[in-house]
């Protein structure tokens, strides 16, 4: 009972959030003849049909493409023709070649290990670094 009185207050506070920004209504308080304040609630009933089926068209035209790519197939190159395959992996085969002076071509990036330290370990999770 908890989780469906849970799940209808979220749907009351996601309805007011999203509808208040999409301006389906607009809530206006003047003074009563008492002295009590009035609250007016003015729902635009037009404008929520009018945005619940932009979003329906929406969600149909997403679940209609999906359907035609394939499950969780990603949509097709721009120019409209699907890949064949995948891209092979870089490799030796396909590593940068360095150019006649020894340098590597722009946007090469180049990897080493790090020079070893005197960092020793004493057989458990703890490491000892010696002071510098």
């Amino acid at each position: 009972m908890r989780h469906l009185l849970t799940l209808v207050g979220a749907a009351v506070v996601t309805f007011a959030v999203v509808g208040w920004f999409l301006g389906w209504y607009q809530v206006k308080t003047t003074p009563g003849t008492n002295g009590h304040p009035q609250v007016n609630i003015d729902f635009n009933a037009p404008k929520i049909k009018q945005d619940l089926s932009k979003g329906k068209t929406k969600l149909l035209n997403i679940l209609e493409t999906n359907g035609q790519n394939g499950q969780g197939a990603p949509p097709a190159a721009p120019n409209g023709v699907a890949p064949t395959s995948n891209p092979p992996l870089p490799g030796p085969n396909l590593a940068p070649v360095a150019s006649q002076n020894g340098t590597p071509p722009d946007g090469t990036v180049i990897v080493r290990p790090a020079a070893p330290t005197n960092v020793s370990r004493d057989g458990g999770d703890t490491w000892f670094v010696p002071p510098q």
